[in-house]
This record gives structure tokens, sequence and C-alpha cells, in this order.
């Protein structure tokens, strides 16, 4: 009669061992698996987005129908006041002083709807925008135009010809910065308002340069004036600056 085989302790010992090692063997395998995926994985995301589209420059502007976006020439609608009616301004004094970048910066804003013949001349040496009628200044602003002459000169009219001439507020990703109360001077130069945050906030810190160049090409106003103007000028009022 053939009996059980007889396994000694030093054997089972000694299998157990290697089984041991077998199964440490596996899961340092696995992990060393894993790691790679995971550096694979790690890999591809950093070359997906070192290769992503280029649209952080992207400018959101948002338009809307405003009194002053019409068929309405700037150069027709009602007469002109005469001369001696005309609403003139005292210059704004902005050396040494704080410009509240809230409120109107050239006194009390006219009706634009009483005068005709209008223009706007920007004075890029003088960081001002002066509101003409036949000729005349109605209107004087505080204004920050480009730094290192990035506002282009010329003759220009609002809306720029372009399909929206105008709109109630824009963010520029690519600045970190967008503005309320926007007309299109040319192509992405604009008249606008100090900046605002990706909140809608006004910086306050960009607001305080009123008075000095600041932008990157745009004209800004006080939020008073800006609306102001957003509210009341003509599509089609000639712009020069100089």
């Amino acid at each position: 009669m053939i009996g059980k085989p007889h396994i000694r302790a030093a054997d089972w010992r000694a299998h157990k061992h290697d089984f041991a090692a077998l199964v440490v063997g596996v899961i340092a395998a696995a992990c060393i698996i894993l790691g790679s995926a995971i550096g694979i994985i790690h890999l591809f995301q950093s070359s997906q987005q070192g290769h992503a589209p280029n649209d952080a420059g992207i400018t959101t502007l948002r338009s809307t129908a405003t009194p002053g976006n019409t068929a309405q020439s700037a150069r027709s609608a009602k007469p002109a006041r005469s001369s001696g009616s005309a609403a003139k301004t005292a210059e704004p004094k902005a050396t040494g002083m704080k410009i509240d970048w809230h409120g109107p910066t050239g006194g009390v804003q006219p009706d634009l709807a009483g005068y005709g013949d209008l223009s706007i001349d920007v004075d890029l040496k003088k960081q001002r925008v002066y509101v003409k009628s036949n000729g005349q200044t109605i209107y004087t602003m505080i204004a920050s135009t480009g730094m290192d002459n990035t506002t282009p000169t010329g003759n220009f009219v609002a809306g720029g010809y372009a399909p929206n001439p105008r709109g109630a507020s824009f963010y520029n990703t690519a600045e970190r910065m967008g503005a309320q109360n926007w007309i299109c001077i040319h192509d992405n130069i604009l008249f606008h308002s100090v900046p605002t945050d990706i909140n809608g906030e006004y910086i306050t810190s960009e607001a305080e340069k009123l008075g000095s160049p600041a932008s990157h090409g745009c004209i800004r106003l006080s939020i008073a004036d800006s609306k102001w103007l957003y509210d009341q000028l003509p599509t089609g009022t000639p712009i020069h600056i100089y």
C-alpha cells in the first residue's frame, strides 16, 4: 500500500518563500506598468496643452441697439445752434489733480440731439477729446489713449463702418480686461469706459490712469462720459485724431 507523500517542513518553507517572492514580483511589475501608464498620460496631456488653439486673445463683444446707433446721419438731424448758444465747457484740469473717473470730466454734458454738424477731435498730446458742433467745442473730456503711440492718427468715423458699430460691453481674454459703452473708431480701436475685470467690475488701478496714455490703442473715457457718448453720438460722426 502506497502511503501519502511526506512533505518535509524545510520543503514547505521553501515553497512558501518562492510563492511570496512570486507575489511580490507580480505586484512590483504591476506598479511599474501603472507608473508608466500614468507618465504617458501626463506627457500626452502636457503636449495637448502646449498645442491648444490660440484663442486666448479672442475679444467678446456684446452689442445692443442704442439711441446713437441709428441710420440718422451725424450731419443731418436738427439744425445746428448758433455759435453764441453753443454750450462751451471749460478745459478740464488734470495735472496734479485727482480725476473723478466715475463722473463727467467736462462739466454739464450737452444734449447732442440739439446740435448739428457734429465732429470729434482727439488730442493725443493733451489727452483730451473735444466734441464739436459747427467746428466749435461744446464739450471736452479727459481721456487715456494708447501707450507707445498705439492710437492711430488720421480721420475716421464713429462706428468705423463696422457691422456692430457699438455695444454695451466687451472683455479681452488676452489682456484680461474689458470695458463698457464702446464705440468703434477703426478696426479694434474703440472709445470705451475705463477698464473692467472679467466680472464687469471697474479696475481702480487702471481707472486712476485717466488723463495719461494707458491703453493698447483704444481711447478710454470716464464712466459717465463713455455712457453719454455711447448714448448720444450718432454713428458716422467724423473723428479726427492727431
